[in-house]
Parts: structure tokens; sequence; C-alpha cells
């Protein structure tokens, strides 16, 4: 739940930037509607690879239901089923984990029920970036030219080197799967890692039968090294 919250202050932030009122510093405002059914529902499917979750296996599907900018109170038992999972579900979202394998570039198909009626939303899902070179677990030599290779969308993203005590990061020039070099002199020896984080992006959805629907991703990928 701590995860959704996070993105609930994103969504806050941003309605206030377009609406010219300031959300940072108020608490995420919640609605209690007679009619809960799909028509009635500001729906957004935001997917994060690798980004609020402790596993880098992992990936989290978070469904955040608003009516504007307050979040839906659940009370007639309403229910989100993805792929066959049942999401758990509180104030203004349903959520759950799965693996990325399960996710990335497949197809998303969510059923919504309020009592009598029901929804479905559809989309497929991008890919998960991915370091390839150094791999996970590999020494690593600190050098003016350290290579990384990686695949990612073409969404901007930094890649980022971290050492016991300091970090360098490089936001490539290049997109898609391809690498880049980084100077990393200027790390200490020792235990580390690489990340790759792309910035959010939207992905389109389908599902007309509510009253809104929009989806994005956030995505980074990390291995761990040991500097020598």
């Amino acid at each position: 739940m701590r995860h959704f919250l996070s993105f609930i202050l994103l969504l806050l932030v941003l309605a206030g930037c377009t609406t010219g009122v300031t959300q940072v510093d108020r608490v995420a405002p919640s609605t209690t509607l007679a009619d809960t059914s799909p028509g009635q529902l500001d729906l957004r499917v935001h997917l994060s690879y690798g980004t609020t979750l402790t596993s880098p296996s992992q990936a989290l599907l978070t469904l955040a239901v608003s009516q504007g900018i307050k979040l839906v109170q659940f009370t007639r038992n309403e229910q989100m089923i993805c792929n066959g999972v049942t999401l758990g579900r509180f104030t203004g979202a349903f959520e759950a984990a799965f693996p990325v394998s399960d996710l990335e570039g497949h197809s998303l198909v969510c059923t919504y029920t309020s009592g009598s009626a029901s929804a479905t939303l559809a989309a497929t899902l991008p890919p998960a970036p991915v370091i390839l070179v150094p791999h996970d677990g590999a020494a690593v030599a600190r050098s003016a030219q350290t290579l990384v290779r990686y695949t990612a969308r073409s969404s901007p993203f930094h890649l980022i080197a971290m050492g016991p005590t300091s970090k360098v990061f490089s936001v490539p020039a290049t997109q898609g799967p391809t690498m880049t070099l980084l100077d990393t002199r200027s790390l200490t020896s020792g235990a580390g890692m690489l990340t790759l984080a792309e910035e959010v992006t939207p992905f389109p959805c389908q599902g007309p039968a509510f009253h809104s629907l929009s989806g994005d991703v956030s995505a980074s990928a990390t291995v761990a090294v040991t500097w020598t």
C-alpha cells in the first residue's frame, strides 16, 4: 500500500499543476459514491518494473480508481481480476505483485465488477529494461570507459553506477538495444551496483466502459557488481 500512496502523491502534484491548486500539503481526498459502476470511474493503470519492490524479478501492478482527483472508497464488494489474479483492494486502488516475466510484453486483461455491473480493460504491456553487460555478480574494473550494454524502451533514462561511497551517472545519447561507456574511476573499490532507470511513459489501454482510462509504466533494472 505504501507504494500506491507514493504514486497517488505524484498524481495529486500533477493535478495541482494542471488546475492551479497546490496539492502537495494535502492528504489524498476520497469520496464514497452511491454508484461505483465503470462509467463513474476514472482509471489509471500503473505498472512498475523493479522500481518499488526489493526483488528485480517482481513487478507491481496498480489500478488507481478515482472520480476526478478524489479516490473512490469501495463499499460494495468491488473486485478487480487481472490475468486471472484477484487484486488487493484499498481506498482508491487495486494492487498486486506479479513476476515480471508474467507481464512484460504480454497482454493484460482486467475485469472490474461492482454489483451487477462489470467492464473489461485490455492493454499490451511494454517490456522491462535489462542490463546485459556486466552481468549480476560480476567483478568490474574501474576505468575511464566502463562498458555497459542494455536493452531499454525509447523513453529517456539514466544509467547510474554506485560504489561504496559515491556514484556516477550518464544520460545515454542513444536509445533502444545499445550500449554506453561510463567513467567509473572516481568510484572506490568494493560492493556496488549499476541501475538503469527509465522515466514514466504512457502506454495505450482499451476500456470504453470507464469514464476515462490511461496507462503508464516506470521501470528500472539493477545488477550487483564488485568494483576492482
